[in-house]
């Protein structure tokens, strides 16, 4: 077994153990998959940063930048979803196919 499928049964059993209480009226949010990969992303950018040159050490700094936003971003979205009070269920950053999509 692959460290994704792994990962992905191991998403099943969280999700399968959270919605336990799915009728629950008093449920708030609730993260089932809430980290990225994007902080790990900015760690190995700046580790190619110091050895780049010229418009490649660019592009790098560019993707740092954006990368930055959309954590920030991300957190925000996160906060207001923990602090809304709506019984969900919160999926972040899942990667799903479908034999006829993906």
């Amino acid at each position: 077994m692959g460290k994704a499928s792994g990962q992905a049964g191991e998403q099943a059993r969280d999700i399968k153990e959270a919605s336990v209480g799915i009728f629950d009226k008093t449920m708030e949010p609730v993260f089932l998959k809430d980290s990225s990969d994007a902080k790990e992303q900015i760690k190995v950018l700046k580790e190619l940063l110091e050895k780049a040159t010229g418009e490649t050490k660019l592009d790098i700094e560019k993707d740092i930048k954006l990368l930055s936003y959309g954590i920030v971003g991300e957190e925000n979205i996160a906060f207001e979803l923990k602090n809304s009070h709506i019984p969900m269920y919160i999926l972040h950053d899942v990667y799903i196919e479908d034999e006829h999509i993906k």
